[in-house]
């Protein structure tokens, strides 16, 4: 014959031990203090542990639908998060930012200095010379006697 938790009780109860066999009662009514059931299997705790990372996964995906749409229609893609830097490609500004990183700008840069090409208000000086007055340029036939 098996033994129930009942039959524990009731030899508390035989033995003027009331309370224990009250306890005893209160723990049997609990819904709490129940038998645990047993733990998952490994396939059953990982196929759900699989469902609750999908349904969060799914859930911050959707947020993002919306912009992926509107990109998909759109002509034209740009994105901000990478800017490209903006240069001064102007000749003024390659002209006074420029020094000479190797062995050929530096000896061209030399020939330039060299010839008088290397300042901006000597090149607009020979400019005005070659040009003459009236900005036509020069009628003698040569222009470089004049500058030397």
């Amino acid at each position: 014959e098996n033994l129930t938790f009942d039959d524990l009780v009731a030899s508390f109860d035989n033995n003027n031990n009331n309370e224990i066999a009250d306890q005893l009662r209160i723990l049997k009514n609990n819904k709490a203090a129940q038998p645990l059931a047993l733990p998952l299997s490994d396939s059953r705790k990982g196929q759900v542990e699989r469902e609750v990372a999908y349904k969060e996964t799914s859930k911050e995906v959707s947020k993002w639908t919306g912009v992926v749409q509107h990109m998909r229609q759109s002509k034209h893609l740009s994105f901000p998060l990478i800017k490209e830097p903006k240069f001064n490609l102007s000749t003024e500004g390659l002209t006074t930012k420029f020094t000479p990183s190797n062995d050929l700008e530096k000896d061209f840069t030399a020939l330039l200095q060299h010839y008088g090409m290397g300042d901006e208000k000597k090149i607009e000086d020979r400019e005005g010379i070659l040009l003459g007055a009236d900005g036509e340029g020069l009628d003698d036939g040569a222009p470089e006697e004049k500058l030397n």
